[in-house]
């Protein structure tokens, strides 16, 4: 009987250790053993400075797939000032990166399906955002009071933009989006963005259409994806020692099919389109 209450207390406690996060190279982490995946969590001291969400993590021996950001994990981390979101992580939850007030630029990969409510709500220094192929749907308030954003650029799987989900982003200027097909956007998804002051990007077949439709009828400017965004003429020889940045990223030796950044030599940047 002693021995049956032993093994039960020992099972127990080991359960409770696996239940409770584990920090690794600076970032928290629940493991589900069963599924071999692991959930990036909260920081009880905040995150700061510069962190690097990694496609696996080995623990106990095993490698675990990183894939997905737990609801509030970075929330109120005021000097966290750049993450990068690996390539197997599939959601952001709820409030995920709210207050994150010195983030600058967020890109999100391909292999994020899901950004719940309010992920980066209040990131007040948010300057650029990039979104994926993955994305169908960006969920209410998601960049709600990303007051200094200026730039968003927009993956073709979207389909939705839910209520207030880039609301007050008063310094939004341009509003760049790869799909095939007109994207609906609910009324007040821009909400005091002053978007009759801001351009869209679109490709051309589409501009009449948008030009007609609830919401993106207000932005001031409908323009165009121009060739270089799309990725229809060849890589200008000045551009041949530029570097390329993946969405996750991550730099890669060459353009690959997608959206693809281009960082020139003087500092600049270019989007650029790969069939």
């Amino acid at each position: 009987m002693k021995k049956v209450l032993l093994f039960l207390f020992l099972l127990l406690l080991s359960l409770s250790s696996w239940a409770d996060p584990v920090e690794i190279a600076g970032i928290y982490y629940n493991f589900i053993e069963k599924a071999k995946i692991a959930e990036v969590t909260s920081n009880p001291n905040k995150y700061i400075g510069t962190k690097r969400i990694p496609n696996t993590i080995a623990y106990r021996g095993t490698m675990y797939n990183v894939t997905k950001i737990d609801e509030w994990a970075f929330a109120n981390c005021s000097g966290l000032t750049s993450v990068s979101i690996g390539n197997n992580v599939t959601s952001i939850g709820r409030g995920a990166f709210s207050y994150c007030t010195g983030l600058t630029s967020v890109t999100i990969p391909n292999s994020v399906t899901s950004i719940d409510y309010g992920a980066f709500y209040g990131c007040n220094s948010l300057t650029s955002v990039i979104i994926g192929n993955g994305v169908s749907k960006i969920e209410a308030r998601t960049f709600d009071e990303c007051t200094k954003l200026k730039s968003v650029i927009i993956g073709n799987g979207l389909y939705s933009i839910g209520t207030y989900a880039f609301a007050r982003c008063k310094e939004l200027s341009n509003v760049y989006y790869y799909g095939q097909h007109v994207l609906y956007a609910d009324v007040d998804a821009f909400a005091e963005s002053y978007i009759e002051y801001a351009t869209l990007h679109v490709h051309k077949s589409l501009i009449n259409k948008y030009k007609s439709t609830a919401t993106w009828k207000d932005f001031g400017s409908i323009v165009p994806l121009t060739d270089v965004e799309l990725g229809l003429n060849e890589t200008p020889a000045d551009e041949m020692s530029a570097q390329y940045i993946q969405l996750n990223g991550m730099y890669t030796p060459k353009l690959k099919p997608g959206l693809n950044i281009i960082r020139m030599k003087d500092g600049t940047t270019k989007k650029v389109w790969v069939k």
